[in-house]
This record gives C-alpha cells, sequence and structure tokens, in this order.
C-alpha cells in the first residue's frame, strides 16, 4: 500500500524566524492572484489554538478558489515546552493521556495530520528550532510534507546582514556589520530592526561600526562577557544572575549558547596569540574583532589555563548537540552547565 504524501502540509522553523515569516508571507502572496483570498486564508495562535476550529477550517472547502491557506504559529514550540498544560505528560505512551494535556493534544493534531484534504494548505510557523524528533515534525517529513529549518548562527552573521543591506537599500561597512553582529547576535528579527533604524539615521551614507555603537544597545553584550568572567573567577551566583538577566530580556537558551561559544572561542584565540607574543593591535586583526576588545579577553583569559578552555569549549560543543537533537531541555540543561562549567 503506498505512503499518502501531503506535499500541502509545510513546516518552517529555526532562530532566523525572519525568513521563516517571509516564507509565509510568500505562501500568502500567492492566494492574493484570487479575487476572493481574505476568504480562503486563516491564522491560528499556537498560545490560543482550538484544534476542532483547526480541523473544521482545514475542511472547509475553500470559498470561489482552488485552495485554502492555514496557517499556524508556534503551536509546535508551545506543544514541547515542560509543564505548559499541568498534565501527566511523562507517563507511559500505552497509557491514555489525560483530556488537554501536551501529549493529548499532540496526539490529536498528529491524528488531524492525515485527514487534511488536498484543497487545503496547512503551514506550521514556529519562531524557534524544533527538535528533530519532535513528533510532529518527524510526522510531516513522513508524510511527504515541506519542512525547512531556518537558521541564523554566529559564523553566518555578516553575510545575513549583508543581504539584509541589500535588500532594505542601505549601504553598512565590515566594520559595522561586525559590530552589529556582536551586540545583537543571531536574532534575525531585532538584526532587521536594528538595521532598519541605522539606514533611517544614516539616510543615504553607509553606515559605520561608529553609528552601530551610538543607537544600537550591547547590554547583551555586556551581560555575556560578565557570566564568562564569573565563571573564570568561579563566582557561581553571579554567573547564573548574568544568565537569567538575559533569559528575562527574551533571549533564547540556543542564542546565549551561540555567544558563550564564541567567547570561548575567542579566549583560545587571543589565549594563543599572547602567549605567542603577539601585540594585541596584531591579534585584534587576526582573530577579527576590535583592539578594545582585545585587552578585555586577555584579562578573562588569565582565569583559565588552556587544557581548561579546550575542556569548556568541548563540553559547549556537546551541549549545543545535545539542545538541539531535543535530547535535553535548553533553559535548564543551560543552567546546570552552567554550574558544571564553574566547578570546573
Amino acid at each position: 500500500m503506498a505512503t499518502t504524501r501531503a506535499n500541502w502540509i509545510y513546516l518552517f522553523h529555526g532562530e532566523d524566524e525572519l525568513s521563516s515569516h517571509e516564507a509565509v508571507q510568500g505562501l500568502v502572496a500567492r492566494m492574493k492572484d484570487s479575487p476572493m483570498w481574505e476568504c480562503n486564508v486563516a491564522f491560528f495562535d499556537g498560545d490560543k489554538l482550538s484544534l476542532p476550529d483547526l480541523a473544521g477550517t482545514c475542511r472547509t472547502s475553500p470559498f470561489l478558489a482552488d485552495k485554502r491557506l492555514v496557517i499556524v504559529t508556534n503551536a509546535i514550540s508551545r506543544l514541547s515546552e515542560p509543564g505548559r498544560s499541568g498534565g501527566r505528560d511523562q507517563g507511559s505512551s500505552q497509557e491514555r493521556a489525560p483530556r488537554g494535556s501536551k501529549k493529548a493534544v499532540t496526539d490529536e493534531l498528529l491524528g488531524l495530520l492525515p485527514e487534511v484534504p488536498e484543497f487545503c494548505r496547512l503551514v506550521f510557523l514556529e519562531e524557534q528550532l524544533i527538535p528533530e524528533k519532535d513528533p510532529i515534525l518527524k510526522a510531516v517529513r513522513t508524510m511527504g510534507g515541506f519542512v525547512k529549518e531556518h537558521r541564523l548562527d554566529e559564523s553566518r552573521l555578516a553575510i545575513w546582514i549583508r543581504e539584509r543591506a541589500r535588500k532594505i537599500e542601505c549601504k553598512i561597512s565590515s566594520e559595522a556589520m561586525e559590530e552589529l553582529g556582536a551586540a545583537v547576535g543571531p536574532s534575525s528579527r531585532l538584526l532587521n530592526s536594528e538595521m532598519v533604524k541605522l539606514a533611517t539615521y544614516c539616510e543615504d551614507r553607509t553606515i559605520e561600526a561608529k553609528d552601530v555603537r551610538m543607537l544600537v544597545s550591547d547590554a547583551r553584550k555586556a551581560n555575556v562577557f560578565a557570566m564568562v568572567d564569573a565563571m573564570g573567577l568561579r563566582q557561581s551566583e553571579a554567573a547564573l544572575r548574568e544568565l537569567r538577566k538575559l533569559l528575562t530580556e527574551g533571549d533564547h537558551p540556543l542564542r546565549i549558547m551561540a555567544m558563550v561559544v564564541r567567547q570561548f572561542r575567542l579566549l583560545i584565540q587571543v589565549k594563543e596569540l599572547s602567549e605567542a607574543g603577539l601585540p594585541p593591535e596584531e591579534i585584534a586583526q587576526r582573530v577579527g574583532i576590535f583592539f578594545r576588545t582585545v585587552q578585555g579577553i586577555q584579562r578573562q583569559a588569565r582565569n583559565f589555563s588552556f587544557q581548561q578552555l579546550e575542556a569548556v569549549y568541548q563540553r559547549l560543543l556537546d551541549f549545543d548537540v545535545q539542545v538541539k537533537t531535543g535530547a535535553w531541555e535548553p533553559e535548564a540543561a543551560l543552567e546546570l552547565l552552567v554550574m558544571e562549567l564553574v566547578r570546573g
């Protein structure tokens, strides 16, 4: 018996939420070819999702058109949040899940997917990364649905900023791109917002590093620096306090992890070059950071031996894999990791 292929089910997810939103906007734009398109596009918020309403909308024939578009935002990530429903979600998969629990809602949603008619384009839009082991992601992929992961990591920030600058028709120097990436990090929505602000301020001239330093808050970078400082000094309370500041300000644990990984990578590079006798000006040029940043990193590096730095860096990479594959819950695991690294 042939497997049903649900080519009309989509899942866009990842930290580069702006690209995901733009992909969905592209699907909406195609619907506008029909004069009755507004009657055939429906939006559902994952926080207030009613599955009977979603199922009814998906099964309703399009009005004077050949297809219907149904967009569900952040439902999968809401269902994966620990403790959200208060239900007993940790029981055996063979037990009947309590009505209204995360598992029961997930099972109900999984049951809906094969019943989505071909005239309905069902789109899941998730503003964070969904682990590969998630049952809904696995089901969409197995059914032949379209799954697109939009990632934005530290290594690609400059490329992303350059492309975004071209799209919004502004000019930005390479130094300003580095400064902006360091201040904001891999948050596409926030990067875009800051770039629009900078472009408006600078008008027709090139955005320079001094403009970024003046207009873009670097509190995020300062908090990470303070957290790594506390970790190096084995100050567990201070390290956790800075971590919780970042979480409270809305940074996703994976974004924080990317910042911490970057900071320890810089510590290793700067420590090696410093002990090789290179002056701060040359270190800044080789590593690709500002001269004023080198001295602060040199000070931090004195709190770690090479062996400690390499062990911490490897531990961070292992953690990153475990969280991104869904083996660990990000926020709690990040706190435990910080405590582990502080103990050394």
